[in-house]
């Protein structure tokens, strides 16, 4: 069966736990040896070689703000949110000669609109320099999944600027110029087909979806205690400092054992609201 797309598929996503959030997040871009990645002739094209220049960038940006809010006299913590993700899915037809300029363009036309709507005043040599050495963003080809998958992890801070990236605005802001850019390049949405030759996929069982999400929440559970650098038993010595977490922390994990997704996830966001408010680190 035939079906035409509304839009290329563009999904944001914000980066948790501060800078060792985002140090992890650009290492698994990377890592070709990661099991996600060595699924059948799955290739990675990086553009930024040295991605710990990149993530030490990103850092001076948002430190280099704070520090100048600082010396205003403003209160305020350090900003736990350093950068924001974009992934891109792309027809896996695109050729390799054409990737190139198509990130390219996104990139610039992108940024351009970004300055534009914020007032930024930055001259195009510099603008330029900002998107190489302050953003990361490579290619993954797909051949299983059938598709070209661009990833972008953009700062949010411009020349002392700060951007929420994460509003509705940049998302649609980067939808319309990634269809206008792959329609340049003869990749038109609006008459693109996709021809699996396969009957439309069943919607899953009600079971089944359970499953997924508490093990999605399993998922994030466990990475808070990886990136806390602890096993939960080693934990249990820190109860009476972070009682509340703790708390928080165990009943998330007890309501996936029960399968109650409703609870996993209302004691998961719990945690990591309370991990943000105290600036917790271990």
């Amino acid at each position: 069966m035939t079906k035409t797309l509304k839009n290329w598929t563009v999904i944001g996503k914000t980066i948790s736990y501060g800078k060792k959030g985002l140090l992890t997040y650009l290492r698994y871009l990377t890592n070709n040896s990661h099991p996600n990645h060595l699924k059948e002739n799955h290739t990675i094209k990086n553009y930024n070689e040295d991605i710990d220049s990149v993530f030490l960038n990103m850092c001076k940006l948002v430190d280099a703000r704070f520090h100048s809010q600082v010396l205003s006299n403003k209160g305020g913590r350090p900003p736990k949110k350093l950068s924001h993700s974009f992934t891109i899915n792309l027809p896996f037809s695109i050729k390799e000669e054409q990737e190139d300029s198509l990130m390219e363009n996104i990139l610039r036309e992108f940024f351009n609109s970004v300055i534009a709507i914020n007032n930024i005043e930055i001259s195009s040599a510099n603008l330029e320099a900002h998107i190489v050495e302050n953003n990361f963003f490579n290619i993954h080809k797909q051949p299983k999944g059938s598709q070209t998958q661009l990833n972008l992890v953009l700062t949010e801070y411009i020349n002392g600027t700060k951007m929420d990236l994460s509003k509705k605005k940049y998302s649609y802001l980067l939808k319309n110029i990634v269809n206008e850019e792959t329609r340049k390049i003869g990749f038109d949405h609006n008459t693109y087909f996709l021809e699996d030759g396969k009957p439309q996929k069943k919607r899953i069982s009600i079971g089944k979806y359970k499953s997924i999400q508490l093990d999605k929440k399993r998922k994030e559970l466990d990475l808070i205690f990886q990136e806390l650098n602890t096993s939960i038993e080693e934990f249990q010595e820190l109860k009476s400092q972070y009682k509340t977490l703790f708390t928080y922390l165990n009943r998330s994990k007890d309501g996936i054992e029960a399968g109650d997704v409703a609870k996993s996830e209302k004691n998961l966001d719990l945690s990591k609201k309370y991990i943000q408010k105290y600036n917790i680190s271990f």
